[in-house]
Parts: structure tokens; sequence; C-alpha cells
């Protein structure tokens, strides 16, 4: 699997999935190419499935390495704007935790990290108790993006 991501407007959320590996250089181009996309709201609420990940390739450093560089993307959230990120490991917990730690500070982006599924669909202000229909509506529209 690739990074991809969605944009449904009838529910104003941007879904996210990622595959089993990822790294830094893969996220960042994920968020350019949503941020690039004619159809970006800064916002529309973001929710990210990263229960697939089992591998990492990310430190604090490259991190905020990684925001300094997207600092005119991220930017462009000029107001709250909400991302849910949904894990499955407590080792992806904590790399989002990181991430949150750099981002949040210097940016109007607000994370919301959940092993729970329904808990995560709540959050992204959707009625869904399971993925099952956003992952079908995703899967018949979605942008990939290759894994760096």
């Amino acid at each position: 699997m690739t990074f991809a991501y969605s944009i449904h407007d009838e529910r104003n959320l941007a879904y996210f999935r990622m595959p089993a590996n990822i790294g830094v250089t893969g996220c960042a181009d994920m968020l350019r190419r949503y941020v690039e996309d004619p159809r970006f709201d800064p916002g529309r609420r973001m929710l990210t499935d990263a229960t697939e990940v089992t591998e990492i390739d990310a430190s604090f450093l490259g991190i905020i390495v990684a925001v300094e560089r997207l600092a005119p993307l991220i930017g462009r959230f000029s107001k709250k704007a909400d991302s849910v990120l949904l894990v499955a490991s407590g080792h992806s917990f904590g790399m989002a935790r990181m991430m949150q730690q750099v981002v949040e500070p210097v940016s109007a982006l607000r994370f919301h990290i959940t092993h729970d599924v329904a808990e995560a669909l709540h959050l992204a202000g959707q009625t869904d108790t399971d993925l099952t229909a956003l992952n079908a509506a995703h899967d018949a529209v979605h942008s990939p993006a290759p894994n760096p």
C-alpha cells in the first residue's frame, strides 16, 4: 500500500491512509500533496488511519527539520484544524505524540491520537462506528502517492 488521501466534502473530511512502513519524507510529501490540492480547505477535519503502520523511520530531529521545511504549508492552516490520528501500536502512539509536541506549538493544527476506531471517527465529526463506509468511499476516489 502507498500513502493515500481522499477528500469527502459531504463529510467535511480529508481521510489519509498510511502503509506499513513510513518515514518523515513520505509523511511530508503526503501533507504537501494535500495542502497543494485545489480542493484543500484548512477548516476540513482530517482523519489518518495509521493502524497498518509497523515500521517508522523518524527521529525527533528529523521531525523538527521537516516541520521547519514545511512551515509555509503548515501555515496554510490559518485557524484551528483538527487532525485525528488512529494508531494501533504503542510505538506509533509515541511517534505521533512526538510529532504533536513539535507541530502544535508552531501551528493551528491540533492532534487527537487514539487507538479506538469509534473514538477516532467521533473526534473527526463522523457518525460511523467503524471504517467500512469510509474505506469504501476512499477506495473509490483516493489519490495515491509513492512511499519514498
